[in-house]
């Protein structure tokens, strides 16, 4: 017997929806896994655009920080605008003199200083704000050669009195001072030219002095803070003219902090001539509390009057290429 079977339409039907329906479902998820992903990676170029622009602004506030301790003004003189590439922007808005309140005002070796990094791809913007400190961790340098730092020594020192002029930084207010300084444009230190700082004092029967003793000041381009470290070298040379009429001859190097407080960096009493000859004094600290502002060429020379007519001689200091390395 033949026996024919009649396919089930429903289940055919019911068996073309559920793929349908799994065709939908696997679409969404693919769809979905794709803007998933799309902004996984959106995300990410942000978070790393972020990232940049942050190194950005710090690269700005450091920059910003030397231009400060190179001389520029704590105020919108600091404003720079860098462009790295068509990408990438760096800009100082500028320096304050204030606190992060906008208020307190700051010590004069801090500055504020405000940075921000852009990135133009996606618009990303980071803003870094920093307060610098000059801690003086750069070496500066102070020189005086001559005859062209000459203007820069103008004042000279007391006669007598008050003053300590000899080398153990103490003086002798009884003894009055005649005698003459200049410059000597026929005399140099070893690699220097032009001349150098001179002190003399002559004697002879008929005149003369027997005492010549004093200072020649100049003010510092920039003070030197407490704690400080001062590295000096300078050349000197001497000639004693007589050395067994010769009873004091001291030469020396001082700085003097803003209350007038007196320090003898170097010093030389010998008496015996000298050619020139490279003199330093390395690590002098700055003591606590103090401020220097003022540097001195130092001279106490005094002699025996000359004993008849025929008698005359004089004695000669000379200072040249003085330099002072501040750490």
């Amino acid at each position: 017997m033949n026996t024919r079977v009649q396919p089930n339409r429903q289940t055919g039907a019911a068996t073309l929806m559920g793929a349908v329906l799994l065709l939908t479902l696997i679409t969404l998820m693919v769809v979905v896994a794709l803007e998933m992903s799309r902004s996984s990676v959106g995300d990410s170029a942000m978070l790393n655009d972020g990232h940049e622009a942050f190194f950005l602004a710090e690269s700005g506030i450091e920059v910003a920080t030397k231009n400060w301790i190179d001389g520029v003004p704590c105020d919108g003189s600091l404003a720079q605008t860098l462009v790295l590439d068509s990408r990438r922007t760096i800009v100082i808005e500028q320096g304050f003199a204030t606190d992060f309140d906008g208020i307190t005002a700051l010590p004069v070796d801090q500055c504020r200083i405000r940075a921000r990094g852009e990135i133009a791809t996606l618009g990303v913007v980071q803003v870094a704000e920093y307060i610098a400190a000059d801690t003086g961790g750069g070496s500066t340098q102070i020189e005086y050669q001559f005859p062209s730092d000459i203007g820069d020594f103008p004042t000279s020192g007391p006669a007598s009195g008050g003053y300590p002029y000899r080398c153990n930084n103490t003086g002798n207010g009884s003894l009055s001072e005649v005698g003459n300084t200049t410059w000597d444009s026929g005399n140099n230190a070893p690699g220097s030219v032009g001349g150098s700082f001179r002190a003399q004092l002559w004697s002879w029967f008929f005149g003369g002095s027997r005492i010549h003793r004093g200072y020649r000041e100049a003010t510092l381009p920039s003070t030197i803070v407490a704690g400080s470290t001062v590295d000096l070298s300078l050349y000197f040379a001497k000639i004693m003219g007589n050395a067994s009429r010769v009873q004091n001859h001291h030469m020396y190097l001082d700085l003097v902090a803003t209350d007038g407080t007196n320090y003898r960096l170097w010093c030389n009493e010998q008496i015996s001539d000298f050619g020139w000859t490279n003199a330093t004094t390395l690590g002098w600290i700055v003591p606590a509390g103090k401020t220097i502002d003022r540097i001195r060429i130092g001279y106490y020379f005094r002699v025996r009057r000359a004993r008849n007519l025929s008698e005359f001689f004089a004695t000669y200091g000379w200072w040249d290429a003085i330099q002072l390395t501040i750490n």
